[in-house]
């Protein structure tokens, strides 16, 4: 089993329901139900981030990149429409896409 540390890109887009845009929004990327992103939405839905993420990962081992979002008045996580991941990359290894979603990219090394 060899560990590789891998560079990945994902662009978050997120076009907030007008029922909502009186409240803030949070949105959490998790790695295999690991923590690495919180960020408040402060854009429009015409502005995505490209989130660069940096994991330890075994080359036998599927991994999910999935997200949460949050809004102010609930604080706790939900899911909110509007939110999309898009477009993963790994900038020093190549990857396989096993499934996606809006919400979630399942990937493998290859």
């Amino acid at each position: 089993m060899l560990i590789k540390t891998i560079n990945l890109t994902v662009e978050v887009h997120f076009e907030k329901p007008t029922v909502f845009l009186q409240y803030d929004t949070i949105y959490r990327i998790y790695v295999n139900e690991e923590l690495l992103v919180e960020r408040s939405w402060i854009w429009d839905s015409q502005t995505f981030l490209k989130e660069n993420i940096c994991i330890n990962v075994n080359s036998d081992t599927v991994y999910t990149i999935f997200l949460d979002s949050i809004l102010s008045i609930t604080n706790s996580p939900i899911k909110l429409p509007g939110f999309e991941l898009q477009n993963l990359q790994c900038i020093n290894e190549k990857i396989n896409i096993v499934n996606s979603d809006p919400t979630s990219i399942t990937f493998r090394i290859v």
